[in-house]
């Protein structure tokens, strides 16, 4: 069977553009099919583990969630509730799994509104779709001095 050729290149880039402009304006949604909470060292928390320390922390996290769920990656970026890191952190407490290293847009949801810590690491598929992977509240992920 051939290939239909009828399409010009010229086309084709229209096509492919269009398509990075709907990823561009397009909402953010979440994925839990990859959620751990926990690392395989146990670095990372539970949703029992949180809902335990503070009842707020699911609510505030659900309401996060929706929010941002009204956004696109690129406002979102800009408003520091989502960063993009890019490889697995090398100095990360945590530990990737092995089914996901080959993510390569690992980041965290933050500002969460109950205190700088609190984190939910995951990657980004770059076709709209965050993937919560963990539960953070020391700050372990990405650790950085303050």
């Amino acid at each position: 069977m051939s290939r239909d050729r009828s399409k010009s290149k010229k086309d084709r880039n229209d096509e492919t553009r269009d398509k990075k402009d709907n990823l561009v304006t397009s909402k953010i949604t979440f994925s839990f099919a990859n959620f751990l909470g926990k690392d395989s060292k146990g670095i990372g928390q539970t949703w029992e583990e949180w809902g335990e320390k503070d009842p707020e922390r699911l609510v505030k996290l659900l309401n996060k969630l929706k929010y941002l769920g009204g956004l696109n990656s690129t406002q979102a970026k800009e408003e520091k509730s989502l960063t993009v890191y890019g490889a697995f952190p090398k100095d990360s407490n945590f530990t990737c799994p092995a089914e996901l290293k080959e993510k390569s847009n690992w980041g965290v949801i933050r500002n969460l509104g109950l205190g700088w810590k609190l984190r939910v690491p995951g990657y980004y598929d770059g076709q709209g779709i965050f993937h919560i992977v963990f539960l953070d509240d020391e700050h372990q992920f990405w650790p950085s001095e303050k």
